[in-house]
């Protein structure tokens, strides 16, 4: 039932030329597909949303300043407690 490689060998071309002929094939459309969408119109067909930036007399928002420290607390080391009685503090509805 085995094929000898000797039979195989008129197979094996056949399939290979015919894989060689599909990639260059392949590869062939990509690079048309390729080459036509470096031609194409970049530049966008609708407005831009928001004002035009060059014009000096465009509204900006305000600038305004917020601390990234603002809400900080101090964490320091604490000695270690019993971890059910951790849980049951943190937990929804614990009590304290």
């Amino acid at each position: 039932m085995s094929l000898s490689l000797s039979a195989c060998s008129p197979l094996l071309r056949l399939l290979r030329s015919r894989f060689r002929r599909r990639t260059r094939a392949g590869l062939g459309l990509l690079a048309i597909a390729i080459l036509i969408a470096g031609c194409s119109r970049t530049t966008p067909t609708l407005p831009l949303a928001g004002p035009d930036a060059s014009d000096p007399d465009a509204p900006v928002a305000p600038a305004s300043y917020e601390s990234s420290l603002g809400d900080y607390t101090s964490r320091q080391p604490v000695t270690p407690q019993p971890w059910r009685q951790q849980n049951a503090r943190v937990a929804p509805g614990g009590k304290p």
